[in-house]
């Protein structure tokens, strides 16, 4: 008997249910009949388009004259149906046509005798329905088949059912309610099941509907379950909770998170192959499922409250030491940056007037300059399939950036620059918190927080409030060499790969990472002089290499791509050439700017390119820190500032150097261990100052960029 009632239950859910039904109904009041005439035409309207490609309910209401009359139906001229209406009553027809790939422009009546008449014509996807809790749809029958669920959750279903055995209550005062109610049930599902092949009808019930009929069936089931989870529940606050109320934990706040969304936006839909839609639209039903779980899990486990252990996940986070040393920095900084660039813009405005506008919203509009329009292009166009490598091209660009704004842009149901907007700005805090405590690994809690300072002040960070990879490289670049560094390898691969996902030099972050895993393995065994390091053995250097291989594999993953789409893997390199960019502009760029001021003099050259000096200072500071920067902190920091300056500025001269800089968290490190903290001050003066005239010119189209 278990084993029938399972199968009746899953078969109903696999055959007769649905989730949402559209219905989909063409009313028609036909003009009346001509008198002697026994034919009537109905023209039928455009929306009877609707209908196609489904089964389709005729129904309709006449009355027949004199002794009765036979009448056909007619669709374009083919019968469809045909009926007797009784002399002075009228009737209801209901039939079920085969679906029509053409949507029918006539329905004609022919009938014998005269006086007979038709009162109402629909043509609809449904003889009836009902709404509420128990709703349910009479359609007509259909050849196709129907599934609900997909076939594995169905046998699972049938198994979990089979096992569960349901008993007879054996209170004699229950007994007969519930024999009554479930055999009601029982037979609703052996006739929705029977309904397709002894009518033209086929009865589909609601998931809700079919939820209450197994509720009703197994109810003596989830009592003695419920009773066996109350005997046993463990009591003792101090206990240490099991892992089901840690996934009922996790299933309140993603409930919560989701009422949250219903009531800020339009929610979500989840449509999975074989299964019902999942939707979270309905605030009032998601509140309704967040107080149930609620209650549920207050009586199941009589520790630690919901809310308590949600404020003690969170407290680590909101008091953190790394978190409040970055606060300040990021709050200051941004703001001075985006208050500065307002201002420019509606003060001076643009040098030639605005290429383009990203935003409606001025404030937002100030993260969409230069390249920020290619990745929001690819973020909503994608890639494009041809490639001219004389014409600048969005392959470029490469693909981590566009990627996590669609990504934020469907999990918020935002606008993708607002999706942008909010990544670089949460990069840019998180990058900052790893900073401090990578800094603090270095050198003391004030040298730390100097450290941050100066980066979030240093000139050329204005580009952290831009849409654009700096903030992400920043973040990436960091978690990579801090979890390198404690050892945690698959966080460091992760990061890595970010990284290697994100520019073109970011494969470059391979190589400061195997120095990082090389050096020690090389002491260890003393091959290096002087060393007396641990012994490393070869397994732990392999997997540290794999780690540090992440960056290159993330560049690889973009070429093969890009390889797959052009026939050309390396047409993001080539594609540099359409902005001028070259292995020698470096060396020519030198030439020509030696040649300016031998003739005109060092003048001419500062009033010629005040922005180029500017960016190659910037450059020639972070090459300089380099030896300082390898004796404080080691060769792998030297050579990551020396790999991320010089090849840009070997293809690219002095354009965007300054920009290419600003990631550099190892300048930043050196600077915030030697700056004396009298001079601090001035330093990060300087650097603010900087900052806003950059920004200034940044954010009014106006180099450097």
């Amino acid at each position: 008997m278990s084993c029938l009632m399972a199968a009746l239950s899953v078969l109903v859910l696999d055959l007769h249910t649905y989730h949402s039904f559209e219905r989909t109904r063409v009313r028609i009041i036909p003009p009346p009949m001509p008198p002697g005439i026994g034919a009537l035409t109905v023209p039928l309207p455009g929306n009877v388009a609707r209908l196609s490609h489904q089964p389709v309910a005729l129904i309709v209401r006449a009355r027949g004259a004199g002794h009765g009359s036979a009448i056909e139906i007619r669709l374009d001229g083919r019968a469809v149906a045909s009926f007797t209406a009784r002399a002075d009553r009228e009737v209801r027809i209901d039939r079920a046509l085969a679906a029509f790939s053409d949507p029918p422009q006539t329905l004609s009546f022919h009938g014998t005798g005269a006086g007979w008449a038709v009162s109402y014509v629909e043509l609809a996807n449904v003889h009836g329905y009902s709404s509420g809790l128990l709703s349910f749809v009479v359609a007509p029958v259909i050849r196709e088949r129907h599934r609900a669920v997909s076939v594995w959750l169905s046998v699972v279903l049938f198994l979990f059912l089979a096992a569960a055995r349901p008993r007879l209550p054996q209170s004699s005062r229950l007994h007969p309610w519930y024999l009554a109610v479930s055999s009601l049930v029982l037979a609703t599902f052996l006739a929705v099941l029977a309904a397709p092949f002894v009518s033209p009808y086929r009865v589909l019930v609601s998931l809700q509907a079919w939820g209450i009929g197994l509720l009703v069936l197994y109810a003596e089931p989830a009592v003695r379950l419920g009773r066996a989870a109350w005997a046993t529940r463990p009591t003792r606050t101090s206990a240490r909770p099991p892992w089901w109320v840690n996934a009922l934990d996790a299933l309140c706040l993603l409930v919560l998170a989701l009422l949250v969304r219903a009531l800020t936006g339009d929610g979500y839909q989840l449509v999975l192959p074989g299964m019902p839609h999942l939707t979270s639209t309905s605030w009032p039903r998601l509140a309704g499922w967040l107080g149930i779980l609620l209650v549920a899990r207050h009586f199941l486990w009589r520790g630690a409250s919901w809310p308590a252990r949600l404020a003690k996940l969170l407290r680590p986070v909101l008091s953190s030491e790394a978190l409040r040393a970055a606060w300040g920095p990021f709050v200051v900084s941004r703001t001075v940056v985006l208050v500065t660039a307002y201002l420019a813009v509606v003060t001076f405005g643009f040098a030639d007037g605005r290429p383009w506008r990203a935003h409606d919203n001025d404030w937002i509009d100030l993260f969409g300059r230069w390249d920020a329009g290619w990745y929001h292009t690819i973020a909503s166009d994608g890639y494009p399939d041809g490639f001219n490598p004389q014409r600048t091209s969005a392959i470029a660009f490469f693909p981590a950036l566009p990627l996590l704004m669609r990504g934020v842009s469907v999990a918020l149901d935002v606008d993708l620059w607002i999706a942008g907007v909010l990544l670089v700005t949460v990069a840019f805090l998180w990058a900052l918190t790893y900073l401090y405590r990578f800094a603090l690994a270095e050198m003391s809690p004030e040298h730390a927080r100097a450290t941050v300072l100066l980066l979030a002040f240093y000139p050329f960070a204005f580009c952290y409030s831009a849409v654009l990879t700096e903030a992400i490289f920043l973040l990436a670049s960091l978690g990579a060499f801090y979890h390198f560094r404690r050892h945690e390898l698959w966080k460091a691969a992760v990061f890595g790969l970010l990284a290697g996902l994100l520019r073109p030099n970011g494969c470059l972050l391979s190589v400061p990472l195997a120095i990082l895993a090389v050096l020690p393995f090389a002491r260890g065994r003393g091959w290096l002089p002087r060393s007396s390091a641990p012994r490393v053995e070869w397994s732990r250097l392999a997997l540290q290499l794999a780690a540090a291989s992440a960056p290159g594999i993330g560049m690889l993953a973009y070429a093969a791509y890009i390889g797959a789409l052009t026939g050309d893997p390396f047409a993001w390199a080539s594609a540099q050439q359409a902005w001028g960019r070259a292995a020698t502009e470096g060396f020519e760029m030198l030439e020509a700017r030696r040649l300016l001021i031998a003739t005109q003099g060092f003048g001419a050259y500062v009033e010629a390119y005040p922005i180029e000096i500017v960016e190659a200072a910037a450059a020639a500071f972070a090459l300089a820190a380099v030896g300082p920067i390898t004796r404080r902190f080691g060769l792998a920091y030297g050579v990551y500032v020396a790999i991320c300056v010089l090849p840009p500025l070997v293809s690219m001269g002095s354009v965007s150097l300054g920009r290419y800089t600003a990631p550099l968290f190892p300048l930043f490190l050196w600077l915030g261990a030697t700056i004396p903290a009298g001079r601090r001050p001035y330093w990060i003066a300087a650097f603010a100052s900087g900052q806003a005239l950059l920004a200034a010119l940044f954010f009014t189209w106006r180099p450097p960029y």
